[in-house]
């Protein structure tokens, strides 16, 4: 398996952060929300289980499964929960079902989403009560991308997170800004969970929840020693899929929380960038719409407004692709496969046209669950 950095020198180096020390352990439960996941989550529960070998502090729901996700959950040990709503779907809706199904617990409680095939590494679960007990309300893990093949798409897809994550994420915790949420590795105080997650509907609970928190002033800490693996599509119709998903997700939140959205926008520069990282997807297109845009106006700018309106398209979008290379340097030169990901960038190209196939398929798709794996079955994992 391919990590995009050393795990034990990352470990080494973000132990140097200053947190007070542990007083009061904090209740944390791991919950995984998973649709149709028999095929990994055996894996899954019994890397966690070396971690928190508690079962009961290990919940997963069964969001409207096919196969076998609930029995191994119940085989591994941990709390299983079945949800057979089928009106509401999306990870959004099945974390708001298992908020009431569990609505007894304590409002102190931690509680930390995963996806089926996330990955801990030793210093998560010490790092997450340090935080806690802090007094944080919502943190944000950083998730390192982790390929089982090291395809262009993939590469790519993976670059882009850990440049937002080394360079957009540093500057907005240098600034005091709080971060987006990424759909895994996430972990709330209860309260404020409750709060928030009651009504998610979205493709992207992720999005959704960062927005509403945003909106109503509540910070998202961004937490480097937190680190977790998060297993990446490997196949360019994985990337699609996943990309397609978002595409309906980010058209949904448009839709529906333009309130929240124009609360952010007021809030000047901090809610700018995160508008910014939530909404600007993708931006590689949208560079290349305003690049040729600028050439468009230029060509057909007879009168000065038009032709100066070209210049400030043509200047955007050149410094933000300067911006973009400086990103993409710098982040390459942080990981270990740098020679395969300067391959990879060559790619580019193909790349933005997953994005527009992405879109397509995201108009075709409707309401169906669009998987960026396919479903395992797993008595043929060895």
């Amino acid at each position: 398996m391919s990590v995009f950095m050393e795990v034990s020198t990352l470990s080494q180096e973000l132990h140097q952060i200053p947190l007070q020390a542990q007083v009061v352990t904090p209740e944390v439960v791991f919950v995984i929300l998973a649709r149709d996941e028999a095929g990994i989550l055996a894996d899954t529960l019994l890397d966690l289980q070396t971690y928190l070998p508690d079962g009961e502090r290990i919940h997963v729901v069964a969001d409207n499964c096919l196969d076998e996700t609930a029995q191994i959950g119940r085989e591994a040990g941990v709390v299983v929960w079945e949800r057979s709503e089928e009106k509401a779907s999306g990870k959004g809706a099945a974390l708001g079902w298992w908020l009431r199904q569990t609505a007894d617990q304590d409002p102190d409680q931690v509680v930390v989403i995963l996806d089926a095939d996330s990955r801990l590494t030793p210093d998560f679960v010490p790092g997450l009560y340090r935080w806690f007990t802090e007094g944080v309300e919502v943190v944000q893990a950083r998730i390192l991308p982790s390929l089982e093949k090291d395809t262009p798409s993939a590469l790519i897809s993976a670059l882009s997170e850990l440049s937002e994550q080394y360079v957009d994420d540093v500057l907005r915790n240098r600034a005091g800004w709080g971060v987006r949420l990424r759909g895994t590795g996430m972990a709330f105080k209860r309260s404020v969970l409750t709060r928030f997650a009651g009504s998610l509907h979205t493709m992207v609970e992720d999005v959704e929840l960062t927005l509403l928190l945003a909106a109503n002033g509540v910070h998202v800490q961004s937490t480097p020693d937190l680190v977790l693996l998060d297993p990446k599509p490997t196949s360019d119709k994985g990337v699609m899929h996943q990309r397609a998903r978002w595409l309906r997700g980010q058209a949904q939140i448009l839709r529906d929380y333009r309130s929240e959205i124009g609360r952010l926008f007021s809030k000047g520069f901090a809610g700018w960038s995160l508008l910014a990282s939530l909404l600007l997807k993708p931006k590689s297109l949208i560079w290349l719409a305003a690049f040729l845009g600028s050439l468009l106006l230029y060509g057909a700018g007879a009168l000065m407004d038009i032709q100066a309106g070209a210049a400030v398209l043509f200047w955007f979008s050149t410094i933000y692709a300067i911006m973009v290379g400086v990103k993409i340097l710098y982040t390459v030169s942080r990981i270990p496969e740098r020679r395969q990901v300067r391959r990879a960038l060559l790619y580019t190209p193909a790349f933005l046209v997953l994005w527009l196939i992405s879109f397509f398929t995201a108009l075709a798709s409707g309401n169906t669950w669009l998987r960026s794996r396919p479903r395992m079955d797993p008595t043929r994992i060895g």
